[in-house]
Order: C-alpha cells, then sequence, then structure tokens
C-alpha cells in the first residue's frame, strides 16, 4: 500500500496518466491507452480486419482487452481466478496452453 500511495501522489498533477493495479506490478501509462484500444486498433487493419480476435490474459490490465474482444464477438478467456469480464476461464496457464495445442492440431 506504501507503493501505491506514493504513485498515486507521484501522478496527482498529471491528468493524463493512469495507475493500474495488476498482479506484482503497477503500470503507469497514457490515459488513452490500454490493451482494449490496442485491440481495436489491430482489429482495423490488415490482416486483422474481418477477423474474429482471440485474446487471453490473467491480469486486471487485461479486463480491457476482454471488453474489446467482446465487442467484436471474440473469444476471450480468462486464465486463473478472479472476477473477469472474460466470457471463458481456464484453471490455469499449462490449462491454457493444452487448450491451445488442442485447437491447433497435430504438428508434423
Amino acid at each position: 500500500e506504501p507503493l501505491k500511495e506514493s504513485i498515486s501522489a507521484l501522478i496527482t498533477n498529471l491528468p493524463d496518466v493512469s495507475v493500474i493495479d495488476g498482479k506484482m506490478v503497477f503500470e503507469l501509462k497514457p490515459a488513452i491507452a490500454n490493451k482494449g484500444a490496442a485491440i481495436t486498433a489491430l482489429m482495423e487493419e490488415a490482416p486483422f480486419a474481418g477477423r474474429v480476435p482471440v485474446f487471453a490474459g490473467d491480469d486486471t490490465t487485461d479486463e480491457y482487452g476482454f471488453e474489446a474482444v467482446n465487442a467484436r464477438q471474440g473469444i476471450s478467456i480468462k486464465v486463473g481466478e478472479g472476477d473477469t469480464r472474460a466470457l471463458h476461464r481456464v484453471g490455469s496457464v499449462p490449462a491454457f496452453l493444452d487448450w491451445l495445442r488442442l485447437i491447433a492440431g497435430p504438428t508434423s
């Protein structure tokens, strides 16, 4: 908590900067920048335009990404515990990797 308070005090006079409290991290970033904005921008560019987005994450910093993917009827996947806006969930990183291998199919 002391670190969070110090960071909040530090950016008091910086309205264009926001803080995201993640797992074992505080992320300082431009207020307009987030994973959802990045996904939205990417989905408007080749080769992503017209495709279905798939986004997985395990942190609070991923929630904007889940929202952006959901808005495009994509696949949003929360990895691990906790409240989320993701529409799907896997219990762990190894379980997510197993799922990726399954959908990728056999390799030569």
